[in-house]
């Protein structure tokens, strides 16, 4: 975890190997599922962090939230990975 958080600031827009904010969100999220810190709720906690990592971007908070958008989009996601195997 501590690895992880190190990693976020070094990538942030004002860190020292700043990243593209869609890649840095994408291996946020990856990271964070994928080390699985918490008993419950690592999936949320990732979209949380891919959403920080987005709106540090922006310097400015969201007023939607990417989780939301992407469960209403949730079927055309799916059909479109579907369609891409």
């Amino acid at each position: 975890m501590r690895r992880f958080i190190a990693w976020l600031a070094a990538t942030a827009p004002d860190g020292k190997i700043p990243l593209p904010a869609p890649t840095r969100a994408a291996v946020t999220h990856l990271y964070c599922v994928r080390i699985h810190p918490f008993e419950d709720g690592n999936g949320r906690i990732a979209w949380a962090l891919a959403e920080k990592a987005l709106l540090q971007v922006i310097g400015q908070p969201s007023l939607i939230a990417l989780s939301h958008i992407i469960q209403r989009k949730c079927s055309a996601c799916c059909k479109a990975l579907e369609a891409a195997k």
